[in-house]
């Protein structure tokens, strides 16, 4: 231990000698184990970190409905048959999450809720802090109704009282309204009285990192909020689900299983037209969300990791290239009775503690570092719950790392040493590249290339996405609104929404600059997804899943939608439709299919098609078009939102309508006013950000390759310096021993540059197929990389080589 603490003290002052290159590999170091922390960090909270508040948290797996891009959660019904059925489950719950109102004296407070039923408790076992948890008896229609609060919500509205238990509270549904063949019924006159049965813990503060305040039995809660319309709800898929696997059943297995059971009876089991049960490991929202942004968090983390590895060569290179003027310092160490492995030791605990304090500073940076990039566009569905280093699983981890990049650092500096006895006994010059040289030469160039490939093909999508037409007029803005005031209407009859549309249309029409109003369902970047299965009136075998969007007849107009064949809608072609290209050419296989007839799902009898529509780009353009059938209203039509156009902007907009709303001409609320352009904008944010994350990224290899390459060529140049003065007296001219120096400095780089351009061809054939555009040339991406690292590889080298034909040959054969 003294021996560690001289060479500790020894390296200190080493470092305070030369304070500015000390703290610029410092620096290098730094940011890259920055990255590398705080990717970490986002890949422990959403793959390794169990939820906090569940005791079986590391068997869970989540369940749902998918097709690979939608995801739906699950029915009570089908839940209850899997309960009873699936073998490879233990127990499985449903939750529901709403807002609901408690009535607090004459208050009625807006709560949190999650509706959870009979196995949730028994299955995923959340912590109680007072009290107990609900029992499957209390699930059961006509029981006492029973609640549970959070730990937060029982400290803010009942003061942390103890004898909270057993208290009454009053909690009633939503504003919305429940439309049924039994009625019309809105949730919020609908409630009941629960008695508190008990707290939980502070660990606990939502089943999907939502803030929930209160937890209910779904059975009693749902029959007394949704029973007014009906028996409907049992068989509506609002419940995300939670199941724990038996013995040693996997998600994948589960996954089979339920497939295999309820795949083929799809519409019995509640399932979406094309969907499939999917499972995933942990208890997330969304599984399609999640397994996305673990996989970016995945390649961010591998980019990380080989920026740092690029800027451990780097900084090992840089170091190397100070070894020739500690080469005095060195050899009389060793003349002194220092063995080999007595310095080795040295430099590597040089290497070591500029590691250890970059690594340090790299976690202190990642505080930072690790919310910014959870804040980024293309992780804002993600589910962050703690993004901290400081937890013992990112700790270890980063500990490894440094270990490895100690080792990566001090590799060449000790490499070095097997040339120093020689060196220091002989006049033969020795200039050739060594083990150390050609290793991380390659290493540095293989990974530049590689990151250098990603950034270039990543603004090549971003360029063809900014040059994308969506196929709408991006000048017309969308008013977002609640039509009905406070109460959102579901199943409001067409009469109603006909009668409310001329309205709204002839108020808004009259406002100064507005020259045209439209209502729709679906603009770019925000659809009301009603799906709906059709089929040819004369061919009922022959189905498709469609979007179905609520239309009035100005709609394709105003949006700038063109009309392919036929005509459009008018306000009397109530069972008439318009479709897409997709849906005419996936159904007929041809595109003018005006007079067809299509059937609904369900024998809701059939509607003519009147015209055809050209595909409209509403979501990403690297999504293809989905077959989508307009019609005059549906079901959701009280959520239409109304399209405006006209020379005026968002900000007057909501200013003159908000007068008219104030004067009592118009009943809704606006949510918001937008144009497509910033709808189209928000949903490129995700590919421009991380655009820009990869071009930093790149950016910063690649000037880290040139000092690694520098340093290296330096070295080697300084090292060889007897070589040249000997062959500049020899008669060898500057321009002769330039060439020299690249030609090596070239032969040197060349498996880096081969390796490298592979590497760079396989990364962009993976990512075309798996995330960017397929405009992308791997080929020509490949090419053009290879030709700027050998650009690289000859500018790193000019100093070097300047420096070489400037070689003094009477003062080194003097010496």
């Amino acid at each position: 231990m003294t021996g560690l603490g001289t060479d500790i003290r020894y390296c200190i002052r080493l470092f305070t000698i030369s304070p500015v290159s000390s703290a610029f590999t410092i620096l290098v170091m730094a940011i890259a184990m920055t990255f590398v922390t705080a990717f970490l960090s986002l890949w422990n909270d959403i793959s390794l970190r169990p939820h906090s508040g569940l005791e079986l948290n590391t068997r869970l797996i989540t369940l749902g409905q998918t097709d690979g891009v939608r995801f739906s959660p699950l029915s009570f019904e089908l839940i209850e048959r899997i309960s009873r059925e699936a073998t490879s489950i233990d127990a499985i719950a449903g939750v529901m999450t709403t807002t609901q109102f408690l009535q607090w004296s004459d208050q009625r407070i807006p709560v949190e809720t999650e509706l959870v039923t009979g196995h949730f408790f028994s299955a995923l076992r959340p912590d109680i802090q007072i009290g107990r948890n609900i029992d499957r008896q209390d699930h059961q229609v006509g029981s006492e109704p029973v609640v549970v609060l959070s730990y937060d919500y029982w400290q803010s509205q009942f003061g942390g009282r103890d004898d909270v238990l057993g208290e009454s509270v009053t909690i009633t549904g939503p504003d919305f309204l429940l439309v049924s063949a039994e009625g019309t019924s809105n949730a919020a006159e609908h409630g009941q009285t629960y008695r508190i049965v008990g707290v939980l813990s502070q660990r606990m503060p939502g089943t999907f990192g939502n803030s929930t305040a209160i937890w209910m039995p779904y059975e009693q809660a749902a029959n007394a909020l949704f029973g007014g319309a009906g028996n409907g709800y049992r068989r509506l898929t609002h419940l995300r689900t939670v199941a724990r696997p038996s013995g040693n059943a996997s998600a994948i297995s589960v996954r089979e299983e339920l497939n295999s059971r309820y795949l083929d009876s799809a519409s019995e089991s509640g399932l979406r037209p094309d969907h499939r049960i999917g499972a995933i490991q942990g208890v997330v929202r969304d599984i399609n969300v999640h397994r996305e942004i673990a996989r970016q968090v995945r390649l961010f983390l591998m980019g990380s990791m080989m920026l740092a590895a690029v800027a451990a060569c780097n900084v090992g290179l840089f170091l190397l290239s100070r070894a020739p003027r500690r080469q005095s310092e060195l050899a009389i160490r060793l003349a002194v009775g220092a063995s080999f492995r007595r310095l080795a030791r040295q430099l590597a605990i040089e290497s070591g503690v500029l590691v250890v304090v970059s690594s340090a500073l790299g976690v202190v940076g990642s505080l930072w570092c690790a919310v910014f990039l959870s804040e980024l566009p293309f992780f804002e569905q993600a589910e962050w719950r703690s993004t901290s280093p400081w937890d013992w699983r990112v700790l270890g981890m980063i500990t490894c790392v440094s270990l490895a990049f100690a080792v990566i650092v001090s590799l060449a500096p000790v490499v070095s040493l097997r040339h120093l006895g020689t060196r220091t006994r002989s006049w033969i010059p020795q200039t050739g590249a060594g083990l150390a040289q050609h290793a991380t030469g390659t290493i540095q160039i293989v990974v530049t290339a590689t990151l250098a490939g990603v950034a270039l093909i990543y603004a090549w999508h971003m360029t063809s996405l900014s040059l994308f037409d969506p196929g709408v007029d991006v000048d017309v803005h969308v008013i977002g609104v609640n039509p009905f005031g406070d109460e959102l209407a579901i199943g409001v009859d067409a009469d109603t929404i006909m009668a409310h549309r001329e309205h709204q249309r002839d108020v808004i029409g009259s406002l100064p600059g507005i020259e045209a109003v439209a209502f729709g369902s679906a603009v770019p970047g925000a659809v009301n997804d009603l799906v709906a299965d059709i089929h040819p009136a004369d061919s009922p075998r022959d189905s498709a899943s469609v979007v179905v969007v609520s239309s009035d007849p100005s709609y394709p107009s105003v949006l700038g939608i063109s009309l392919r064949y036929g005509r459009g809608l008018t306000t009397s072609d109530r069972d008439s439709v318009l479709v897409n290209e997709t849906v005419a050419q996936e159904l007929w296989g041809r595109m003018d299919v005006v007079g067809e007839s299509i059937g609904w799902r369900g024998g809701v009898g059939a509607s003519e098609i009147v015209g055809v529509l050209s595909d409209v780009a509403y979501g990403h353009p690297s999504e293809a078009p989905r077959p989508m059938v307009y019609r005059l209203t549906t079901a959701l039509s009280a959520l239409d939102s109304v399209l405006v156009r006209g020379a005026i902007t968002a900000s007057d907009i909501r200013r003159l309508i908000q007068v008219k709303i104030d004067e009592g001409e118009l009943n809704f609320n606006i949510q918001n006013v937008q144009q497509v352009e910033e709808l189209w904008n928000r949903m490129l944010g995700p590919d421009r950000a991380r655009t820009a994350v990869t071009g930093v990224s790149a950016i910063l290899v690649v000037v880290l390759a040139c000092l690694g390459l520098y340093a290296t060529q330096y070295y080697l140049v300084f090292a060889g310096r007897r070589e040249y003065a000997i062959r500049a007296a020899l008669g060898c001219g500057p321009t002769r021993l330039g060439r020299l120096v690249m030609s090596r400095s070239l032969i040197m780089s060349f498996p880096g540059l081969v390796v490298g351009t592979l590497g760079t061809f396989i990364v962009t054939t993976w990512l075309r197929d798996e995330l960017l555009s397929s405009t992308v040339s791997p080929l020509i991406v490949s090419i053009t990389v290879a030709i700027v690292m050998a650009i690289l590889v000859l500018i790193a080298t000019i100093t070097p080589a300047r420096s070489a034909k400037h070689t003094d040959p009477s003062q080194l054969l003097r010496d």
